[in-house]
C-alpha cells in the first residue's frame, strides 16, 4: 500500500513522505517512524499522484507561512515608521 504521510505540529505542517507499508492503512492513522509521529494523509495506486498530493501541500503551506511572515512586517515596518516619525518631531521641536 503507497501512502503520503504528514507530520503535524499542532495545526502546522512540518513535513511530509512517501511510504511503502506492508499493510493496510486507513486515512487519518497514526504512524511511528524511528520515533517520530505521522499520520497517513493520502493513499493512492502510484508514488507520482502520492509525491504530487504532498508538494500541493506543501505549497499550500508555505503560502500560509508567507502570508502571516508578510503580515508581521508591515507590522513592523509600521512601527518603525512611526518611531521614526516621532523621532524626526522631537528633534524638530
Amino acid at each position: 500500500m503507497k501512502l503520503g504521510l504528514v507530520r503535524m505540529s499542532g495545526e502546522r505542517v512540518i513535513g511530509v513522505q512517501y511510504f511503502e507499508s506492508k499493510f493496510n492503512r486507513e486515512l487519518g492513522e497514526k504512524l511511528k517512524i524511528n520515533g517520530v509521529e505521522w499520520r497517513v494523509g493520502v493513499i493512492a495506486e502510484d508514488k507520482n499522484s502520492i509525491i504530487k498530493v504532498l508538494n500541493e501541500i506543501v505549497r499550500i503551506e508555505n503560502s500560509i507561512i508567507r502570508k502571516k511572515q508578510r503580515e508581521r512586517d508591515r507590522e513592523i515596518d509600521a512601527q518603525i515608521t512611526q518611531m521614526f516619525i516621532e523621532a524626526y518631531k522631537s528633534v524638530m521641536n
